[in-house]
């Protein structure tokens, strides 16, 4: 009886805490799609340093907040997975093998975590793009 109302109570923890982190994996979606748009249909320099516009300084503050954007999801990324690495410990103290349930969410952050470096890549690729353009303006 103890053991059981034990687990349950691990399993709804685990449902507040942890399931809300898998949406961090659709929010870096949608910031992948932002980061499209404003990227040319191509995704190669050369081409996009021919679709930028010159001097565009929305394009500038779109990125900023893009890169704004970024920082906050790896901020609640690094709490998900702080909170993931606790409950893997507390269930581990309540039963030996650790469920399949929660090896996803942790796949989940893993994947998450990996999708932020591609962004962060991406984002500073068009942020030496736009100081290039700047530049190019100037002389």
């Amino acid at each position: 009886g103890k053991h059981t109302e034990l687990v349950a109570n691990h399993m709804d923890l685990m449902r507040k805490d942890v399931v809300p982190q898998m949406s961090i994996v659709r929010d870096i979606e949608k910031l992948r799609e932002a980061i499209g748009q404003l990227h040319a249909p191509q995704l190669h320099v050369p081409d996009l340093v021919c679709s930028v516009p010159n001097n565009d300084t929305s394009q500038n503050s779109r990125i900023a907040s893009l890169e704004e954007q970024v920082a906050d999801l790896q901020g609640a990324l690094g709490k998900g997975h702080v909170k993931a690495k606790l409950l893997e410990d507390q269930l581990a103290e309540v039963t030996h093998n650790s469920s399949d349930w929660h090896l996803r969410a942790v796949g989940s952050i893993d994947d998450a975590r990996a999708s932020i470096v591609l962004l962060k890549q991406d984002l500073g690729e068009m942020r030496i793009l736009q100081d290039d353009l700047a530049q190019r303006h100037l002389h």
